[in-house]
Order: structure tokens, then sequence, then C-alpha cells
């Protein structure tokens, strides 16, 4: 993969999310664009509210080496799971799991960009919140501009951030309960 700004790892709803808003291309172009291989198989169509289900075509953009591909070995996602269990971190759905797993066990050097709460909250809650960005900040960092939902702002993303953050002092504090 050539050198390019950044370095970014997402999850699959993040690849739907900026296919939907035609950046996905330009997206791949600017970045190094990493998934982890369960988000490759996963983000698969997006919904368009006037053509339907649009197919994303990332078997392409991996053949033609603009994302990569990288699959979390077993120990390294045990790692990750041991951390999320020790901070009672919430539920993730595989995709999330193994995205997250490869910033905490394996590359921490990537930007880890996420759209769902309980992901950006786990994120937090096991150490990555110097790693965790939102879609309008990885989209500004490049330059690229769309029209976003307040799920996708920095001003959402932020308020998951405070709170996970406040929550993973609280459960450090000496009145916690030990973790």
């Amino acid at each position: 993969m050539s050198q390019k700004s950044n370095s970014i790892i997402l999850d699959a709803d993040v690849v739907i999310k900026l296919h939907e808003l035609g950046l996905l291309d330009k997206f791949l172009t600017v970045n190094s664009v990493y998934l982890a291989g369960t988000v490759a198989s996963e983000a698969r169509y997006s919904s368009d509210q006037f053509y339907g289900r649009q197919y994303i075509d990332l078997p392409s953009a991996i053949q033609a080496e603009r994302v990569e591909v990288i699959d979390l070995d077993v120990r390294d996602l045990a790692s990750c799971l041991d951390a999320i269990v020790k901070w009672q971190a919430p539920q993730l759905d595989d995709g999330e799991r193994e995205t997250i797993g490869i910033v905490y066990s394996v590359r921490r050097d990537l930007i880890l960009c996420l759209r769902d709460t309980a992901a950006i909250r786990c994120a937090v809650l096991i150490g990555l919140s110097g790693n965790v960005i939102s879609i309008e900040t990885a989209l500004n960092r490049c330059g690229l501009k769309g029209k976003l939902e307040y799920g996708d702002s920095e001003r959402r993303f932020r308020k998951i951030v405070h709170d996970a953050e406040t929550e993973r002092i609280q459960k450090t504090s000496p009145d916690s309960n030990g973790l």
C-alpha cells in the first residue's frame, strides 16, 4: 500500500456510511485504509432512499491494494476480549470486536474510525481514546466534506467519548469494585 496521509482502520458501518455519502472512493484515494477480515465480508451493501441497496465493491479495492485486510490472530483477539471483560465494556458484533482488537493488540499506530455508540465506548474503556475518531473528523482530516447526520458528528462522538472516559475513571477510583 502506498504512503498516504492517514493510516486508518474502519468498521463496517463507517464503510457503508462513506459509500452512502458517495465519498468512499475519494476516501480510499487519500488515506491508507485497513479493514478487519470480518468487516471486509460484512460491508457489502449500503442503502439509498432512491436506488435501494447498493453494492460496495470492496473486493476490487482490496485487489487493487487500495484497502488492506488484516486478520486478527486468535491470541490477539483473546487479549482484547480480556480487556473488554475487565472493563465491563459493552458487547460488540464480530466486526467491531475484530477491528478494535487489531488496534488494541497489533497495530496501535492505526487511527480507529467508529460510528457505533457501543464500539466507541468500548474502545475508550479499554484505553484507545487516543486512537479513535469520528467520521466527521476522518473526513475533515483529508479535506472531504459530506452531508452528515448527527450520528456521524464530532459533537455526538465527543459526548460518547467523554461519558466513557468518565466511566473509566470511576472504575479505576479507589472506591470502585477493584478494576
